[in-house]
C-alpha cells in the first residue's frame, strides 16, 4: 500500500461505514482521497457495489492525481440525493478533482474497469450508464439533464427532462471532450479530443465526433483495447 493510499485510509473507513452495512465496510471497498467531500443526504444504500467479490480498494475517488499531475490539490465532491444512487459494477478509479452531481432520483452506474482522469464531471438526474472498461483522458463531462429546468410558459410544465446516458463497452472519451444527453454510444467508440458529443452513435469500434456528430472512421481501436475485441462477433463490430 502506497502513501497516498495509506493516508486516505481514515477518511475512507469514515464513510465506508456511513454507506456499507458493516461487513463490507470493513473490508474498505472504497479508497477517498483526502480531497474528495460527500454532500447530501448520504446513507446506506446511496453507493452500491454490484460485485460478488468486495475487496480492499476495488473502488479509488480522487487518490490519485491524473495525468501530468493534473489533478493535484485539486478538491473533489461527490453530492447525491436521497434518492439518487451510484452503482459500481466492478473496479474503478476516478482521479483528483473529480465532481459527482446525482439529483433527485438519478442513478449513475459504474462498470467495471472504468478509470477517468482527472477533473472529470458526471452528473446524473435520470441515468447515466459507464460500460465495462470505460477510460477518458481529463476534464471530462457527462451530463443527462440541462442544468437548470426550463418551463412552458403557458403552464409552468417542465419541457427539458434528463435524458439517459449510455456509453458502451471500452470506449475512449478524449480529454476535454463534453458527453450531453440522450447520447448512446456503442462499444469501442473513440470521441476526439475536445468533441461535444451530442447525437448517438450506433456504429462499434469507430471514431465519432465532428460538427455535427458523425462517424469520422470506422475499424479503430485503442492499442490497450485491441484484445477485447474477442468480446464481440467481428461482422457485426464491422471491422
Amino acid at each position: 500500500m502506497n502513501l497516498a493510499v495509506l493516508k486516505c485510509v481514515p477518511r475512507s473507513l469514515y464513510y465506508n461505514l456511513r454507506l456499507f452495512p458493516l461487513s463490507q465496510a470493513l473490508r474498505l471497498p472504497v479508497l477517498f482521497g483526502n480531497g474528495v467531500r460527500l454532500y447530501g443526504d448520504l446513507h446506506k444504500g446511496s453507493f452500491v457495489l454490484d460485485d460478488a467479490r468486495i475487496r480492499r480498494g476495488m473502488v479509488s475517488l480522487g487518490v490519485n492525481r491524473g495525468s501530468f499531475d493534473l489533478g493535484r490539490e485539486r478538491a473533489s465532491f461527490i453530492r447525491l440525493s436521497r434518492d439518487a444512487k451510484i452503482i459500481f459494477r466492478g473496479e474503478c478509479g476516478m482521479a483528483m478533482g473529480l465532481k459527482i452531481d446525482v439529483s433527485r432520483d438519478g442513478v449513475l452506474e459504474v462498470g467495471d474497469g472504468v478509470h477517468l482522469n482527472a477533473c472529470a464531471t458526471l452528473s446524473s438526474n435520470g441515468l447515466v450508464r459507464l460500460g465495462d472498461g470505460v477510460r477518458s483522458g481529463w476534464d471530462i463531462t457527462v451530463i443527462d439533464w440541462d442544468g437548470h429546468d426550463i418551463l412552458d410558459a403557458s403552464d409552468g410544465h417542465v419541457v427539458n427532462k434528463p435524458k439517459e446516458i449510455v456509453i458502451g463497452n471500452h470506449c475512449w472519451l478524449g480529454a476535454k471532450t463534453s458527453v450531453l444527453k440522450g447520447v448512446h454510444l456503442a462499444h469501442h467508440v473513440i470521441i476526439p479530443y475536445g468533441s461535444i458529443i451530442t447525437k448517438s452513435c450506433d456504429t462499434p469500434v469507430a471514431v465519432f465526433g465532428g460538427v455535427p456528430n458523425k462517424v469520422l472512421k470506422t475499424g479503430i481501436v485503442r492499442s490497450d483495447k485491441y484484445n477485447t475485441l474477442s468480446d464481440y462477433v467481428m461482422e457485426d463490430v464491422q471491422v
